[in-house]
Order: structure tokens, then C-alpha cells, then sequence
């Protein structure tokens, strides 16, 4: 009976020390062994304290509500049923000063000059070929100027020479407005010497289609474009022109009366 009781006992008083005991200071003095400590650091800085000194300070309260506010909004499935709204949230940005610039991936810009720090020798490069450019565009718009210039002067001056040339074309398409054959036989009248037209005879004209072989070939003398293409001259292209559009009145009418009436008249 007493070896029960005196086992109960120990059993106690070892669980009150237990209580007592709540460091490792106590459980050292209790069995007579010390607790391990730290040894400061050189310089006196306790290692306790490095947390301190590389921690990051905790955002106040308005700080996190602010963080909270700016992340996007995520909508999910709770497990009991329904759905939950949370922020999700987003990588860390560096400020606008740190950010990199796209449009310059390589260095800042120098007022569209080239970057900071470059080579005398690509900068000079650099002013040469803007130089350039510069002049070439120059010399395009003053090349487009003067075209548009030298185009007005020559329209000024056809319209003077037409004014000049229009009572001789009179004369000579009067009263045969509608007469092909005879417009054709006397289109050397005129003309210009070297035209390189010559009139046909009597017989040339008698058929229909000779008619229109003598038409084509006067179109190919007295076309505008081809006279310019030649080297004619001012006046000599203002003559054609006025002589190609009566001829070509003129063809009209014939087809109208004789190729397609299939008629034929003396000119």
C-alpha cells in the first residue's frame, strides 16, 4: 500500500514542477542543466534584430483597403452553395519613373537626335542622311510645282493659238461639215508641210470602205498625241486637235447615212 502511494506522489509533484516550469530557463534550473542562448553578433547587433532591420513594414489598414479596391474583382463557387466575390491580386509594378520605355527600348531619346551618349560619327551619319531626305523632298515638291506651272503656261498658250488658228479651220470645213470625202480630200489645206498626210484621189473614196481606210489613216496623222509624240509643235498640235474632232463629226454622220443605210453619195 505504500509503494502505490508513494508512487502517486512523485507522479504529483513531478506534474506541479511541470506546470510551474514554462521556459527553458526553469526546465535548465529544474535539472540543473543552463538553456542555450545567442551570442550577440560583432558590432553589438543581437540577431534577434535582423528581422527587423530587412523586414519590409506592414501596410497600414487604409493601405490594404486601397490595394483591395484596385485589384480585380473574382467571382467564384463557395462549397456550400452559392457564389463569393474576392479580389484577386496583381503583380507589383514599379513606378512610371523605373518603368522601361517602349518606344526606346535602348537608351532616351535627345529631341529625335538619336540616343544619349552615342558616337560623334553616327550622329554626324544620322544629320547627313535627314540632310538628304530633306533635299530630295524638297526637290519632288519643286519638280511637282513646276510641272503644275509649265502645264497651266501651255494651256494658256493653246488656248491663244486657238483662238489664232480657229478661223482658218473655219474656212475649210465650211458647207462640208457633214462631207466626209470631202473634209478628207482637202484636209491637206491645212495642214502643216511634213505632216506626212497626203490627199487622196477621186477614186480612193468611191466605196464605203475605202472611205474608212482614208479615215483611219488621217486619224494616225492628225491624232493630237501622235503629233506631240513626233516633236510637232504647239500650233501644230492645236491645228490637229481642231481637225481631228471635225473629222470625227463627220464620220459619225457617215455611218449613220451610208454604212449603216448602206446607201452611197457623190461628194
Amino acid at each position: 500500500a505504500q509503494q502505490p502511494l508513494s508512487a502517486a506522489a512523485g507522479s504529483s509533484a513531478a506534474a506541479a514542477a511541470h506546470r510551474h516550469l514554462g521556459s527553458a530557463e526553469d526546465l535548465g534550473d529544474f535539472f540543473g542543466t543552463p538553456a542555450p542562448t545567442q551570442a550577440p553578433m560583432a558590432g553589438g547587433v543581437d540577431p534577434g534584430d535582423l528581422g527587423d532591420i530587412f523586414s519590409t513594414p506592414a501596410p497600414s489598414a487604409a493601405q490594404q483597403r486601397q490595394q483591395q479596391q484596385q485589384q480585380p474583382a473574382v467571382t467564384t463557387a463557395a462549397p456550400g452553395g452559392g457564389f463569393v466575390t474576392s479580389q484577386r491580386p496583381q503583380p507589383h509594378a514599379p513606378p512610371p519613373s523605373q518603368r522601361p520605355d517602349a518606344s526606346c527600348p535602348s537608351g532616351p531619346i535627345l529631341d529625335n537626335r538619336g540616343q544619349a551618349g552615342e558616337p560623334a560619327a553616327r550622329t554626324a551619319a544620322r544629320a547627313k542622311r535627314l540632310a538628304a531626305q530633306q533635299a530630295a523632298m524638297e526637290a519632288a515638291k519643286g519638280a511637282v510645282q513646276s510641272d503644275a506651272a509649265a502645264k497651266a503656261a501651255e494651256q494658256d498658250q493653246k488656248s491663244n493659238l486657238r483662238d489664232q488658228v480657229r478661223p482658218r479651220m473655219d474656212v475649210w470645213s465650211k458647207g462640208k461639215q457633214d462631207n466626209i470625202r470631202a473634209l478628207l480630200s482637202t484636209l491637206h489645206t491645212v495642214l502643216w508641210e511634213g505632216s506626212g498626210w497626203k490627199a487622196p484621189g477621186l477614186t480612193d473614196m468611191v466605196e464605203t470602205a475605202k472611205v474608212k481606210k482614208c479615215y483611219m489613216r488621217a486619224n494616225l496623222v492628225i491624232h493630237p498625241d501622235k503629233v506631240k509624240q513626233k516633236g510637232g509643235t504647239l500650233e501644230q498640235v492645236v491645228i490637229a486637235d481642231i481637225a481631228f474632232d471635225i473629222l470625227k463629226v463627220a464620220w459619225g454622220k457617215f455611218e449613220e447615212g451610208e454604212l449603216r443605210g448602206g446607201g452611197a453619195r457623190a461628194f
